[in-house]
């Protein structure tokens, strides 16, 4: 059963990015698979088993980001410091607006505490939740939903901004690595700025999130 669930998905994954068009394919087979491994009683515990070497290769291919960052290294160094102040002034934006729009919302404060580091990458958002004494689970669910439904909006992001650097900056710093990936695919300039974004990002949030969500809770 373990290495039916490791086929499934990746037959799921594949089969999503050949004839599915308008939308990931992470998030097509997602929903293929919520679908049917309870249909066909695969529990938790024997996907978790098959598919651990998927979780493995996660490291790998986060590393495998940066090689349109190397590939555009000098255009990047040439605007340093404005991209630096953007990613920083986005994180603590999403992270204001995270508190403030859950606190409208009447969610509780555990809830704004866990979707708060949404928008860095989920390990390191994860990591954060700990030190907000937030539900690591909640965060991550959070940071992946937000991660694919932002990505979404790549092709239109790439379009309005006419410019494939600055799109890139804020694919990465509102959907960190499914950003980023999609960034890719789209355009060399755009993925390698999402790389940068979605690092600086991580950074600045993991600094910024312990400092702003108790001062905006109070």
């Amino acid at each position: 059963m373990a290495l039916f669930a490791l086929a499934l998905t990746l037959v799921s994954y594949e089969l999503a990015r050949r004839y599915v068009r308008g939308l990931p394919p992470v998030l097509t087979s997602a929903a293929v698979l919520i679908v049917v491994l309870p249909l066909l009683h695969v529990t938790h515990a024997d996907y978790a088993t098959g598919t651990w070497v998927l979780v493995a290769l996660l490291s790998p291919a986060v590393v495998a980001l940066a090689l349109p960052f190397h590939r555009r290294r000098a255009a990047l160094a040439a605007s340093a410091l404005p991209t630096v102040a953007g990613v920083v002034a986005g994180a603590a934006a999403g992270i204001a607006v995270a508190v403030l729009a859950g606190h409208a919302l009447g969610l509780s404060d555990l809830l704004v505490r866990a979707v708060a580091p949404r928008a860095a990458t989920t390990p390191i958002a994860v990591a954060i939740a700990g030190t907000l004494g937030a539900n690591a689970h909640l965060t991550a669910a959070a940071a992946l939903v937000g991660g694919v439904l932002c990505a979404l909006l790549a092709p239109l992001a790439l379009r309005l901004a006419r410019d494939p650097h600055a799109a890139g900056l804020g694919l990465g710093l509102a959907a960190h690595g499914f950003g980023t990936a999609r960034a890719a695919q789209l355009d060399e300039t755009a993925g390698a700025s999402a790389a940068t974004a979605m690092a600086l990002n991580g950074l600045a949030t993991a600094l910024l999130a312990p400092l702003l969500v108790p001062l905006l809770l109070r």
